[in-house]
C-alpha cells in the first residue's frame, strides 16, 4: 500500500483541499450538488455497484448458476460491515425493462447472495434496483427515470432511509454513470478496472481508480488508518470511527 499511497493521497487533496471541515466547499466541482434537499445522518456508507463489481459481469444476469463474486468480494465486504460501514448495493436492472427477466427475478438472486455473504459473516444492508429503461419493452419500466443511474434517486432514498452522511462515504462501481451519481451527492468516489472499468476509465471523474473492489477498499483502510496515526485530515469528524 505505501508504494501508491502518497499519489494517491495527492489526487485526495487535489479533489477535497487540505481539510475536509463539515463546512468546506469543494470548488470547481465537474458536477453540481443537487438542489433538492433531503435528510442526512452521520453514518458513513460505501455505496455498491453490482454487476462488475462485487460479481462477475454477466449480461443480465439473473439466474443464480451464473453467478460468481469477484475474487475477495465477500472478505472485504465484511471488513465493511466490522468497520461501521453502511454496505448499499445501487444497481440499474435494466433487464426488466427489457423483459429478459422479473423483478421477482432481481430478488431471489440478492436472497442466494445475501445467503453466501453469511458464509463469510458478511451482509449487505441493504438492495436498491432501478427496473426503467427508456427504450425497454415492458411498457410499466420504459421511461426515464431518477432511480436509473447516474440518476440519484435510489442513493437519495439510501441515504435518507438509513441515515448516512454523503460527505463520509463512498462509491465504488465499474462505469462512470456509478461515479457520476457519487460526485453529484459529494461522495469519494473510486472506479474499479473489473466489468466495464477498463473502458470507462478514459474518460472517468472518479477520485480513485483502483484494481477492484479488493484495492478499492483497502484505499477506504488507508483514510481511515492515516486518521487513527492522526496523519492529515480526512472525511471524518473528530470522534468518529
Amino acid at each position: 500500500m505505501e508504494n501508491w499511497e502518497t499519489e494517491k493521497l495527492a489526487r485526495l487533496m487535489e479533489e477535497f483541499g487540505d481539510e475536509w471541515a463539515e463546512d468546506e466547499k469543494v470548488e470547481d466541482e465537474p458536477l453540481s450538488l443537487p438542489e433538492v434537499m433531503f435528510q442526512t445522518g452521520d453514518r458513513p456508507a460505501v455505496f455498491l455497484d453490482r454487476d462488475g463489481t462485487i460479481n462477475v459481469e454477466v449480461q443480465y444476469l439473473h439466474r443464480i448458476e451464473d453467478f460468481q463474486w469477484v475474487s475477495g468480494a465477500p472478505e472485504a465486504i465484511r471488513w465493511l460491515n466490522e468497520n461501521g460501514y453502511a454496505v448499499i448495493v445501487v444497481t440499474n436492472q435494466a433487464g426488466i425493462a427489457h423483459g429478459y427477466y422479473h423483478e421477482e427475478d432481481v430478488t431471489c438472486l440478492h436472497e442466494f447472495m445475501q445467503a453466501e455473504l453469511s458464509k463469510t459473516k458478511a451482509h449487505i444492508d441493504a438492495f436498491y434496483y432501478s427496473p426503467y429503461h427508456p427504450e425497454g419493452k415492458v411498457e410499466a419500466y420504459r421511461r426515464e427515470h431518477p432511480d436509473r443511474k447516474p440518476g440519484t434517486g435510489l442513493f437519495v432514498r439510501a441515504i435518507e432511509e438509513w441515515g448516512i452522511d454523503p460527505k463520509h462515504s463512498f462509491v465504488i462501481g465499474d462505469r462512470n454513470t456509478d461515479i457520476d451519481a457519487g460526485r453529484a451527492l459529494g461522495m469519494m468516489t473510486l472506479l474499479v478496472l473489473t466489468g466495464y472499468g477498463k473502458q470507462e476509465r478514459l474518460e472517468t471523474l472518479a477520485h480513485f481508480i483502483v484494481r477492484d473492489v479488493v484495492d478499492a477498499v483497502e484505499h477506504i483502510e488507508m483514510l481511515q488508518t492515516r486518521k487513527r496515526k492522526g496523519l492529515n485530515s480526512d472525511l471524518w469528524d473528530e470522534g468518529d470511527q
